[in-house]
Parts: structure tokens; C-alpha cells; sequence
């Protein structure tokens, strides 16, 4: 036998002289590892009929739910360990993992940082933070008009044209519906808009006129402002050359 056959044989020897013994949860994960899974999944089930609430043997209960491809069993495992024991670090981090590769960032960065609190300087805790702090991407609407940029709404909101701004924010709030920075920005304008009265966005409504085209100055400047927010249009527009 080679050291983990020889541990096994160790630990079940040990489970049948002490069918209480919390040997099952190493057993159980060094059969895991071993790609035994039938076999740990058999040892880890009957370790939790006799102890219900133990954390570590839900801990690698998930990871053979994760090496099985069920991951919607995994979470609900780790999450029940977690509401039980909030500081808990290996079910928590792990638990933080798949919430970020699931895209439930807000979610994973809350229990990363209380777990942070509870494990300072806990290096794997750190790269998960990372992970779920990635670097904003820049916001379009439709990617062929350079006028439903971040940059351009944001040019528009820095000079006081709020009806252009909010125009340009609820076309990319469209193809952006999953982000919430759009709808938060957006959500700033209204306020914005209401707290001046937005009399010229008023006006122009009233009159049944849209806004006017930017001007070729205007359109030059969102353009160079940041091209990798900012795509060039398809074909320049005739009133730019006019």
C-alpha cells in the first residue's frame, strides 16, 4: 500500500473500533481525493446521521456535490453551514468562490469581508477579494453609436444638459440591464433633473422638439475623450462635415 491507502485503512479501522469517532471527515476527503467519490460520499453520509451539524463534514459533503457537477447543491450546503457559523473559513471561502464565478459579486464581496475581519492577513481571502473587485468596464448602449457612450452622457451631465444625459443613460441602461451602475447613474440624473426643474429639457418637451445634434467641437471632443468608450461611428455623420 502506498501512504494514502495505508491512511484509509487506518481510519476505517478506527470507524469500526469507534463508530462515533469523527474520523469519517478525513476519511471521507481523503477518499475524495483519491477520486473514490461513491465510496466518500457512502462514508460522509453516514458520519452526518450520527453528527447532523458538523461543519468540516458539510464542507467536503459540498465539494463532492461540486465534483459531481451539482452546484446548486454545493451552495445550498455552504450556505446553511455559513448562517450557522458566519466566521467559518473554509465553507465561506469556498462558498465566496462560486458566488463570484456566478457573477454574485455584491453577495461575495459582503462575506469576504467578514470574513477578512474574522482571518486578517488570510492570503486566500485576499485573492478572492481581488477577483471580486474586477475593473469596471466601460458602459455603451448600442456599440455602433458613439453618443450612447458613458463617456458622452457623462459629458452631457457635466455641463448641465440633463434631458441629453438621461436620454443617453436610459438607452444604455437597455444593453446594460444586469449592471447596476447604470441604473444608480441614472437614478442620480432624475434627482438632478428634478432639484433644477430641468426647465430646457421642460421646454423643449412642450414644444414637441427633440435636442439639437452636437456640434462638430462637441462630437470631436467625446470621440477623443476615451477611445475604448467611445467607438467610432460606422460612417460620419453629413451634418459633421457641414
Amino acid at each position: 500500500m502506498d501512504a494514502p491507502d495505508d491512511e484509509i485503512a487506518r481510519l476505517r479501522k478506527r470507524l469500526r473500533d469507534e463508530p462515533r469517532s469523527l474520523a469519517f471527515v478525513p476519511l471521507a476527503e481523503l477518499l475524495r481525493k483519491a477520486g473514490r467519490g461513491g465510496e466518500a460520499l457512502s462514508v460522509i453520509r453516514a458520519g452526518l446521521r450520527q453528527r447532523p451539524e458538523h461543519a468540516a463534514a458539510r464542507v467536503v459533503l459540498a465539494r463532492l456535490h461540486l465534483d459531481a457537477g451539482a452546484r446548486s447543491l454545493a451552495m445550498s450546503v455552504l450556505e446553511e453551514v455559513v448562517e450557522h457559523d458566519l466566521e467559518n473559513l473554509a465553507a465561506g471561502a469556498l462558498l465566496a468562490e462560486l458566488w463570484v464565478d456566478e457573477g454574485r459579486l455584491r453577495e461575495a464581496r459582503g462575506l469576504i469581508d467578514r470574513l477578512a475581519r474574522a482571518n486578517p492577513g488570510d492570503t486566500t481571502l485576499a485573492a478572492l477579494m481581488h477577483r471580486a473587485n474586477p475593473p469596471p468596464r466601460p458602459l455603451h448602449g448600442d456599440p455602433s453609436d458613439p453618443f450612447d457612450s458613458e463617456s458622452w452622457a457623462e459629458r452631457c451631465a457635466r455641463r448641465g444638459d440633463y434631458a441629453r444625459a438621461r436620454a443617453a443613460w436610459q438607452r444604455i441602461c437597455m444593453f446594460n440591464r444586469s449592471d447596476p451602475r447604470a441604473r444608480d447613474r441614472l437614478s442620480e440624473l432624475e434627482r438632478a433633473a428634478q432639484g433644477r426643474g430641468d426647465a430646457e429639457g421642460e421646454r423643449e418637451r412642450s414644444a414637441g422638439e427633440g435636442p439639437s445634434l452636437p456640434g462638430v467641437a462637441a462630437v470631436c471632443g467625446a470621440l477623443c475623450d476615451d477611445v475604448a468608450d467611445a467607438p467610432r461611428p460606422r460612417a460620419a455623420p453629413a451634418w459633421a462635415w457641414s
